[in-house]
């Protein structure tokens, strides 16, 4: 069963790329990518700080999950030995024109992240934002990334949070009224056909990355627009009035909540 899904899942990515559906500019162009990433970065402004790439300089970094390859550009901008990795081969493709396009160097990879296909403690840092929870094994694709990183080394991992508003309150309620089951809720966040989505606790967190020495975990991403689709249920009027007050607020104005009912739990942990 874990194979056939995974085959799905690769499907769904090479459809829709992670992110294309946000930029109308010609997929692959240099426009495209610069416009997805500052779309990105407006509304997950805290990467700037969760992704340094100047802490890379002269260090091997592999991300698992590179999608169109923001964060992988970012990290090998400063000079580091990057490897783009993941189960989409037209991600992979779409990074490597990115690369081409702003003259970096990188390696680029097509595989299965329960599997990774590099030596033990082979990498200085890995990196995997927002991948994991859409992997069959999560614990086992965990489990690959310690392997493959070199005693002290870190990774950095989001995975989707069960304590966030949005799965809490919002898909709860949503689920409730539109007589839906919450998993697909979840999985459709990244797309209508997506077949996989996940959700975790910090307790199942900190049991996934018990083999590491150290994990430090934060969440982030809480957005004005979920408190909008809440209101929708009880008045699509009230809903319009809510999202006209709350586009106009900073997301950086939101960061205390999200501290506390974000929907990315992040990851630090050091082997």
């Amino acid at each position: 069963m874990s194979s056939s899904l995974k085959r799905v899942v690769q499907s769904f990515w090479d459809r829709k790329p992670c992110g294309s559906q946000h930029v109308d500019k010609p997929i692959g162009s240099r426009t495209f990518f610069e416009e997805y990433d500052a779309f990105r970065m407006k509304v997950h402004p805290y990467l700037a700080d969760i992704i340094q790439p100047s802490k890379y300089l002269g260090l091997k970094v592999l991300e698992v999950g590179c999608g169109i390859g923001s964060d992988a550009a970012r990290i090998a901008s400063s000079g580091a030995d990057v490897t783009a990795f993941d189960l989409s081969s037209v991600s992979v493709a779409l990074t490597r024109q990115r690369f081409k396009e702003f003259r970096l160097d990188g390696n680029f990879v097509v595989g299965d992240a329960e599997n990774l296909p590099f030596r033990d403690d082979s990498c200085d840092h890995a990196v995997s934002i927002g991948v994991l929870h859409h992997t069959p094994d999560t614990a086992g694709a965990v489990n690959e990334l310690r392997r493959v990183l070199r005693p002290r080394g870190m990774a950095i991992v989001m995975l989707y949070s069960k304590d966030s508003f949005r799965y809490k309150i919002l898909f709860k309620v949503l689920a409730l009224v539109g007589k839906r089951r919450v998993d697909r809720l979840v999985a459709e966040y990244d797309g209508k056909d997506n077949p996989l989505g996940k959700v975790f606790s910090k307790r199942e967190v900190k049991e996934m990355f018990s083999n590491f020495n150290k994990t430090n975990m934060r969440l982030y991403n809480f957005q004005w627009f979920d408190v909008a689709r809440l209101f929708e249920v009880l008045s699509p009027l009230m809903a319009r009035f809510v999202a006209r007050i709350l586009r106009k607020i900073p997301q950086s104005c939101f960061e205390t909540i999200s501290a506390v009912a974000g929907l990315d739990l992040y990851v630090f942990a050091v082997k």
